[in-house]
């Protein structure tokens, strides 16, 4: 069969010239179809049939999955992006005293530049950020998730946690780290942990 279906004047009068029709016969011609009950299917390197994937392939979930989240405890989030880094910053973290040279290294020391605002007991926010090779920010840091809570107590620690990313001096970065994180996303959640 011709591509799409479709074929030229020219090409479909070779096709019945190769049957043998031509001439007065060929308005006369009766063409047999083909009998569509022993046709076999196609099984080439072409794209499967339907049923074929359904078949051969297990689903790619089962029912019980497409649930509604469980929005109570934090958890990982699927729509981070693709090499992202991600990392918890908690209240009652030791900070850092030494040269950032591994992950751990960075949370702490974030954490020995973030100055806890009172009455945000308990909140967390998520900000998604990028580094220089020096430890500079690129760009603005972005806030990307903050718990439930009262408006005035998140929005204090959500600049908090931004004044913490921008201006931290104490994030130097050792040669090798810098080269592995610059550029790279980096999703922190700070953690209010402390007890009210």
């Amino acid at each position: 069969m011709i591509a799409g279906g479709r074929c030229s004047r020219r090409q479909g009068l070779a096709v019945l010239a190769l049957l043998g029709l031509s001439g007065p016969a060929l308005g006369q011609a009766r063409l047999p179809l083909p009998d569509l009950q022993t046709v076999e299917p196609f099984r080439g390197t072409a794209h499967p049939r339907i049923d074929e994937l359904t078949t051969a392939h297990p689903p790619l979930w089962r029912q019980d999955d497409l649930r509604e989240p469980d929005l109570s405890r934090p958890r990982r989030s699927l729509r981070t992006l693709p090499g992202t880094l991600i990392g918890t910053v908690r209240a009652s973290d030791r900070p850092a005293t030494g040269p950032v040279d591994r992950i751990p290294a960075l949370y702490a020391a974030l954490r020995a530049c973030w100055k806890l605002p009172m009455g945000a007991d308990r909140l967390e926010t998520t900000v998604r950020v990028a580094f220089r090779r020096d430890g500079r920010v690129v760009g603005e840091p972005r806030v990307t998730y903050r718990s439930p809570g009262p408006e005035g107590a998140r929005e204090t620690l959500s600049r908090s946690v931004v004044a913490a990313v921008n201006d931290c001096p104490s994030l130097a970065f050792s040669p090798s780290f810098g080269q592995a994180i610059a550029g790279r996303p980096v999703a922190i959640r700070f953690v209010d942990d402390r007890t009210p």
